[in-house]
């Protein structure tokens, strides 16, 4: 046994003395023993040396491609525990930002849209330099894109699963591996940088872009729901945003990411079906939708129409 994995809980205690820094509990992480405190000025994740000294190193690797993510500040030992403190990068969030425009406008303003695609830019222009970095693994594509646990959620959908995953595979394998966000969206992007890399893994250019955009239709529209969606995308923005992002793929000499979006919309209609128990009217709502989109994928019909397009 891991000795770092058998340390104190520090989710009983609210507040948290650094130095002469204090830092204010907000939450637990509900996948890995990793709490996360915040001052005014900044966040400090704590947890197993294992599992600090992980998220670091890639945290490290990701500063050093030029992502625009946070600064560390500091790191050590607290109580046994691991910690490292990194700098805010902002208090709201562009997916909160959306939806306040959305409701007083109806749409997202020029400005907001203008720094959510040069944020995207920027993550991107990062992650695509350093293409060789990554080796295309089959465990880490399958725990990346969370199969096994929708083929454990869904045990009656394995064989269909299997066979529009194999499809994605080969069909996404023009594109380089890189370093990925894995939950890539707005409610990720704060007005100096990108946040929340818990779930980077390798897997091929191109997904975290199309989650990027197109993640907020996993929510309904309407409806007696957990959540619901709060923004939407105009076809002009959508547009403008695909338009963009093959633009920059073109610099760097890669395929159309516009031609692939139905395969990365498949990916993601896994990632947003799985894990949903605590919210489970969600939850039956996105198994549906994977469920058509699932169907829809195998037969080579667009995916993107069928997750744009649903209601129940």
């Amino acid at each position: 046994m891991d000795p770092h994995n058998t340390n104190i809980d520090t989710t009983d205690n609210q507040v948290l003395q650094i130095d002469e820094n204090s830092f204010d509990f907000v939450k637990k992480r509900t996948y890995d023993p990793i709490s996360v405190y915040q001052n005014k000025g900044s966040f400090l994740r704590i947890g197993s040396k294992k599992l600090i000294t992980k998220e670091l190193n890639i945290h490290r690797q990701m500063l050093s491609q030029g992502f625009p993510i946070a600064q560390i500040i500091k790191e050590g030992i607290y109580e046994n525990q691991y910690f490292y403190v990194e700098e805010s990068l902002g208090d709201t969030h562009l997916g909160e930002t959306f939806g306040q425009e959305c409701t007083k406008n109806k749409e997202i303003s020029k400005p907001s849209f203008s720094t959510f695609k040069d944020l995207s830019k920027k993550f991107t222009t990062a992650q695509l330099s350093d293409q060789e970095s990554g080796v295309r693994n089959e465990k880490e594509f399958l725990q990346g894109f969370r199969i096994d646990t929708i083929i454990e959620e869904l045990p009656a959908l394995k064989e269909d699963v299997l066979k529009a995953f194999n499809k994605f595979k080969t069909r996404v394998s023009i594109f380089p591996i890189v370093l990925t966000h894995g939950d890539l969206n707005p409610y990720n992007f704060l007005p100096k940088g990108i946040i929340d890399l818990e779930n980077t893994f390798y897997g091929p250019a191109g997904y975290d872009l199309i989650s990027n955009i197109f993640t907020i239709y996993f929510f309904p529209k309407k409806g007696n729901y957990e959540r619901v969606r709060r923004y939407e995308f105009t076809n002009t923005q959508l547009a403008d945003y695909l338009r963009d992002m093959d633009k920059l793929y073109a610099s760097f000499k890669l395929p159309s990411l516009s031609e692939h979006k139905e395969d990365y919309v498949f990916a993601r209609s896994i990632y947003s079906a799985v894990r949903m128990q605590s919210l489970p009217k969600l939850q039956k709502w996105r198994y549906k939708l994977f469920k058509k989109i699932l169907a829809e994928y195998i037969k080579g019909n667009s995916v993107t129409k069928t997750l744009l397009a649903f209601k129940s």
